[in-house]
């Protein structure tokens, strides 16, 4: 009823108002459909909004945002902390004021991963992932990383 309320007063799915919305709802209710998510409630799906780190951004990067929302919400885990998805931007966005050093590429190439399988996958067969800089380093360095992103996002 709203949409069309919506496209009467000309600010429909179409309108450059609207589009971006409608089309994070449509890929947050694919990502519930391809999951199997059955009445996600209203907490999982209000946390499916693109977070302000990830608007502009590939379609893909959202969608990782999203599955990886929905399996915590499937597994009972609580929402927080980050998704991979931020943490990548985060990265790339740290990446564009100075190169990163080799623990900074770690933990970039790991939220990569974490997004794009085929990525990961491409890089696996060319006997390019990177090592962690010693044991415990993804828990020590970039679990605190991901709690500050969550509390960030809301």
């Amino acid at each position: 009823m709203m949409k069309a309320l919506l496209e009467q007063i000309g600010m429909g799915p179409d309108s450059c108002v609207f589009t971006n919305a409608f089309a994070d709802m449509g890929i947050a209710e694919e990502v519930l459909d391809e999951a199997g998510a059955r009445n996600p409630g209203n907490d999982c799906f209000r946390q499916l909004q693109r977070p302000e780190m990830l608007r502009g951004k590939p379609e893909w990067l959202f969608r990782a945002h999203c599955r990886e929302l929905v399996d915590r919400y499937q597994a009972g885990r609580p929402m927080e902390p980050g998704t991979w998805a931020e943490v990548a931007v985060a990265m790339s966005t740290t990446s564009l004021a100075a190169p990163l050093n080799s623990h900074g590429a770690f933990i970039a190439w790991r939220a990569m991963s974490y997004c794009s399988l085929d990525h990961a996958r491409r890089c696996w067969a060319a006997g390019e992932e990177p090592r962690e800089p010693w044991q415990g380093f993804e828990r020590d360095e970039v679990e605190p990383i991901r709690r500050r992103l969550a509390s960030a996002r809301g």
